[in-house]
């Protein structure tokens, strides 16, 4: 059968006139009870694109088909652009890694020298508690010999109020002497350590 959608004849506008008579023939469908008509027609581009078709390259394609195709190809790039980006992204995290290993070892060095800073610091509080210590022993030593020195004077009938005054006189001056020695002490150390903590702001 042969038809052309320019045919005037009613049979060239079967949709698929052609294909649907070879799939009687065989299947070997009895046609006995029709009686057979020639058409004399033919199937030319009209025809093939009013069913669907599309001529590629000599070639004539289903329209699903190449717009199945299409979208396998614009699937397929967009899966090579996904990847790309992908490569970039994980690029991107090595860098930041890197960035970040160099950034723990630089924290790690600061770490160690805090430590060492913390370790001084706590001998310069040690200090601190020593010489306070010390204050407290010398205070106490001086304030006791005092009062053994004021028994003395106090048991002796021959000393004079003069020399009581006198006595008293020195050891307090012994006494301001040895709190200022321990005090300029204190106070240095103390100067040290804030100096230390200002110092790092």
């Amino acid at each position: 059968m042969l038809e052309s959608v320019e045919d005037s004849n009613p049979s060239a506008s079967l949709p698929y006139g052609l294909l649907v008579s070879r799939i009687i023939v065989d299947s070997l469908v009895d046609l006995s009870n029709y009686k057979p008509v020639e058409i004399n027609a033919t199937y030319d581009t009209k025809t093939f694109s009013s069913m669907g078709y599309v001529l590629v390259n000599d070639k004539w394609h289903k329209k699903e088909s190449l717009q199945a195709r299409a979208e396998t190809s614009k699937a397929t790039r967009v899966s090579a652009d996904s990847a790309s980006a992908l490569l970039q992204e994980v690029g991107d995290i090595k860098t930041r890694l890197t960035r970040l290993e160099s950034n723990v070892m630089v924290m790690q060095d600061c770490l160690n020298k805090n430590l060492q800073h913390s370790k001084d610091t706590s001998t310069d509080v040690r200090k601190i508690k020593l010489a306070m210590e010390d204050l407290k022993k010398e205070g106490v030593k001086t304030v006791n010999r005092l009062i053994k020195q004021v028994d003395s004077i106090k048991a002796g009938a021959e000393s004079s109020h003069n020399e009581l005054a006198v006595s008293v006189q020195t050891s307090y001056s012994n006494f301001s002497k040895d709190v200022e020695r321990s005090y300029d002490s204190f106070c240095r150390n103390i100067l040290k350590t804030l100096k230390y903590f200002l110092g790092r702001r």
